[in-house]
């Protein structure tokens, strides 16, 4: 990339006059940093290191100095390009769409389930999966890269040719059996059982058939399962136990929106258990009408119950000591609530034979 198009693209300001006019590659990782590149100064400290490992030029934000360091002598000062910023991150902004534009690099917009779902089965290298890491971003696109997969919307807004996921007329696989937590499906031949509850299988279909549609490599061999409605089973006492040994599952939800269509499955599929619907009271969420009323103890409507709490230690008392098969719980994450499953470990007393061989 020439010095004169780096200085364009970022709308930035060349403060010297350097001999050299063109960068091999731009990171912002100062670890990454080679001979001939450009760095991208994110944290300024990070600096002399790049200089150190070969970097050619250096953007950076106004706000630093550097023409008045006195580590950068005049020889040192000429030699490499210094480019100032307004915004440092939006120079990278900036960066990323030049190399998207000049790789013919195709943005794909998928939803949450679809990302998560897309980092399980895509194994093609053409392909690059982010979520809002501008930096790593940058330092991903690569000639070779073809699509680049988001779910956030600040990125989308980087590129004006968005591809969107499609559901397909027919599913690229036979599905054969499900349950609420996993599916059997015949596909490329084989037959899978995927840790997938039966509410994604259409979410499935789409990446599925959107990688054939694209000639995009997949496996559904080492396919793991999601952090949406993860199942932790429990026992009686809310003890973490190996998945379909118990009765009783719990499900951690952070965002509302999700909690609402995970009710509607519970609802719709798991009638014949009672399913507790569990509310942080600081949530922004209503329950249905038909529900309306919540209290501490919670209010009946046929086999489903709406339930608030306060704080962990409440949650952990509902998890272990309220009747259920279903347990839905909004505000928390998958990690946080195994985090209080794990506190429902029984903890063995020593006894007067410990240490005794």
């Amino acid at each position: 990339m020439r010095l004169s198009e780096v200085v364009s693209i970022v709308r930035g300001f060349l403060q010297n006059t350097p001999s050299i006019s063109a960068f091999e590659n731009i990171s912002s990782r100062v670890e990454k940093i080679q001979n001939g590149w450009l760095f991208v100064a994110m944290s300024p400290e990070n600096i002399p290191q790049a200089i150190a490992q070969g970097a050619y030029g250096i953007v950076y934000p106004k706000d630093l100095c550097v023409q008045e360091d006195a580590r950068w002598s005049e020889e040192l000062w000429q030699e490499i390009a210094w480019i100032e910023v307004a915004d440092i991150k939006e120079a990278i902004k900036r960066l990323i769409y030049y190399k998207m534009l000049v790789w013919d690099i195709q943005m794909v917009s998928v939803n949450a389930i679809e990302y998560a779902l897309s980092t399980n089965i895509i194994t093609d290298k053409r392909v690059c999966l982010t979520q809002g890491d501008f930096p790593e971003l940058l330092e991903s696109l690569q000639p070779k890269i073809r699509y680049v997969l988001t779910d956030n919307q600040e990125i989308l807004l980087l590129s004006s040719n968005i591809l969107s996921l499609l559901k397909p007329p027919s599913p690229p696989f036979e599905l054969l059996a499900y349950t609420l937590f996993d599916v059997r499906v015949l596909a490329q031949g084989r037959e899978y059982l995927l840790p997938l509850p039966y509410l994604f299988v259409d979410a499935l279909s789409v990446v599925c058939a959107f990688c054939q549609a694209q000639g995009i490599e997949f496996s559904l061999d080492k396919f793991e399962s999601l952090q949406f409605l993860k199942p932790n089973f429990v026992d009686t006492k809310g003890r973490i136990r190996e998945f379909g040994q118990t009765q009783k599952v719990v499900i951690a939800q952070k965002e509302s929106e999700h909690f609402r269509e995970f009710m509607r499955y519970f609802d719709t599929y798991a009638k014949w258990g009672k399913r507790v619907y569990v509310l942080l009271e600081s949530a922004d969420f209503t329950p249905p009408s038909e529900s309306s009323q919540t209290s501490q103890k919670g209010k009946s409507t046929e086999s489903r119950e709406f339930v608030m709490y306060k704080n962990k230690s409440e949650l952990s008392s509902l998890i272990r000591h309220q009747q259920y098969h279903f347990m839905l719980i909004l505000g928390i994450s998958d990690a946080e609530l195994l985090e209080i499953l794990r506190t429902h470990e029984e903890v063995r007393q020593p006894t007067l034979f410990d240490g005794i061989l």
